[in-house]
């Protein structure tokens, strides 16, 4: 006789609530949990939910999972990946972790026992031993925006060095020397890209890096207007400024107000994925724009390629340029720069 809830909770020394919380995702304590597992195991409890093994038809759905939904960029590719799907008979589960990669592991597994065709994810982490389970598990994963160091899975993403090299060589080429940097926490893939294409430029124009002009934040608005805050109280500031998410480019903006600084005689200001706010400030903004609609709909036809069976080129990481949106927020350096102070300039790491 197969066994039941009633059976693994006895086993596991738990009530039948928490095994029905357990296998429709809710977070159990970790004693209960193990307690859970092992008792499924030693049991063979097998709902259609936990085993995907036992699975006789595709359930015709991808799970989405994003670190945030408070995002204009996972909001936009959560609607592409959407209207992709759709067109293929498909639909998305969606879910988000709060950019906890420990809380990321959790909604995973709940993705997953909900039988799932393929999973679709912005990782929250710099490392995910949990996204490896999955792989190895033979599901189709494909990650978006984001590629977690040592993990070899499909990937789609878009040129985040490239594009910040191409953003500071601009300004270097236009006269600036001191130009700092605004990224996002300094574990995350993105962030770490964006810095190393700052620094490659800086490099390969022999500018000195200078630390005190390299702020990572956790990529809110009020980080981004802290940072460009504590960088026009620096005793030599920047003359340019290269804010490398959308919610820091706000928060730039922003401080820029406050501080009635002039844009972009006093500084120039590169934004990044700001479709949203680009033409409502003055002077319009100089961004770069990913292309994160042809990023997501990439990105669902890849994983639809793999629940069908087409294992071609895999792992297969694709790597799309960014667009610019032309702007008025830089200019020509008119700052003289102070003699450059070594106390405050930095080795470059190595890349």
């Amino acid at each position: 006789m197969a066994a039941t809830m009633k059976d693994v909770a006895r086993r596991a020394g738990v009530s039948i609530y928490t095994i029905s919380k357990y296998i429709n995702g809710g977070t159990l304590k970790e004693k209960n949990r193990i307690a859970v597992e092992n008792a499924i195991r030693e049991l063979g409890y097998r709902p259609n939910t936990i085993a995907q093994s036992l699975r006789t038809s595709y359930s015709r759905t991808i799970g989405v999972l994003v670190p945030t939904f408070h995002s204009a960029y996972n909001l936009a590719a959560i609607t592409a990946i959407e209207e992709t799907l759709e067109k293929f008979g498909y639909g998305a589960l969606i879910s988000d972790c709060g950019g906890d990669p420990a809380a990321e592991e959790g909604k995973l597994d709940f993705l997953l026992r909900k039988t799932v065709d393929g999973i679709i994810l912005i990782p929250a982490g710099r490392t995910a031993p949990h996204i490896a389970k999955a792989v190895r598990r033979n599901v189709p994963v494909v990650l978006l925006d984001r590629l977690p160091e040592g993990l070899e899975c499909d990937a789609v993403l878009s040129d985040n060095r490239d594009a910040v090299k191409a953003a500071v060589q601009s300004l270097i080429a236009l006269g600036h020397k001191n130009i700092a940097l605004i990224a996002g926490p300094e574990d995350a893939f993105t962030a770490r890209e964006r810095l190393y294409g700052y620094m490659e430029a800086l490099r390969g124009a022999g500018v000195p890096l200078v630390k005190d002009f390299v702020r990572h934040t956790n990529g809110t608005m009020e980080e981004g207007f802290r940072a460009m805050m504590d960088l026009w109280l620096l005793p030599e500031r920047p003359s340019a400024v290269v804010a490398a998410e959308n919610e820091l480019t706000t928060g730039v903006f922003l401080a820029v107000t406050k501080r009635r600084i002039f844009v972009p005689d006093e500084l120039s200001v590169v934004g990044f994925d700001t479709q949203a706010v680009s033409e409502l400030v003055r002077p319009t903004l100089h961004s770069v724009v990913q292309p994160v609609e042809k990023l997501a709909q990439t990105a669902a036809k890849l994983v639809l390629r793999r629940v069908g069976g087409d294992l071609n080129g895999y792992p297969r990481v694709s790597i799309t340029p960014s667009e610019w949106k032309i702007g008025e927020s830089v200019g020509r350096c008119l700052v003289v720069p102070a003699a450059t102070r070594m106390s405050g300039t930095g080795r470059f790491p190595r890349v």
